[in-house]
């Protein structure tokens, strides 16, 4: 995970706890045009980042980005209606919770989040459960930090899992004040949530 831009300059720590993911396979309707991807080979590192945003990367996996991004700093507004809650997603829990502070995660830091296998094929989006956030701010106090709706983070980009391959997805998240009422949303950064596809490697 990492964290930019936002308002994570007013936290001592924020962090994040996920309980695993849900995948969904693509069909001829979903769409990649905005998806982010880097094709790398012989790499090994499957580490999840955090910069100055909040970055997630889980391996033999992917996310995308929400639909509706701001003008401002490319970070997406997503609305619980926005999430798929359907039944025909596919979920994966993690053995137990992930931690993450995305103030540490920041300026090209990273966290490895999952590290799994998964079956090789196209996939319309990843969804990230979260179950909380536990905000500090940087004068001490408690922040009130959510996800919007109470939804979990979607990431709408299409992207393949692929034989004899690594792939790894770093998400970006940041919290958002919202007006003055002293309450943060942690919100994805469209910009900087990206795929990448390295060449697996095999231990005899």
């Amino acid at each position: 995970m990492k964290d930019a831009p936002g308002d994570i300059s007013d936290f001592e720590s924020c962090v994040v706890t996920i309980e695993g993911f849900w995948l969904k396979e693509a069909t001829n309707g979903d769409s990649d045009d905005d998806q982010q991807t880097t094709d790398e080979a012989g790499g090994d590192d499957t580490q999840t980042t955090a910069g100055d945003s909040d970055d997630t990367r889980t391996t033999d996996e992917a996310e995308g980005d929400d639909t509706q991004t701001t003008e401002e700093d490319g970070v997406t507004e997503q609305n619980e209606e926005d999430v798929d809650q359907s039944d025909d997603r596919e979920y994966h829990e993690y053995d137990e919770p992930q931690e993450a502070d995305l103030v540490q995660l920041q300026d090209g830091d990273t966290q490895l989040v999952d590290d799994r296998e998964i079956e090789v094929g196209s996939y319309a989006y990843l969804q990230l459960d979260v179950s909380g956030v536990d905000g500090t701010l940087a004068d001490g106090g408690d922040a009130d930090v959510g996800t919007p709706g109470s939804a979990p983070l979607q990431f709408k980009h299409e992207f393949e899992v692929r034989e004899d391959q690594r792939t790894t997805f770093t998400a970006d998240f940041t919290p958002v004040q919202r007006g003055q009422t002293g309450k943060y949303l942690l919100q994805p950064v469209a910009t900087g949530t990206e795929v990448s596809y390295e060449a697996a490697t095999t231990t005899e």
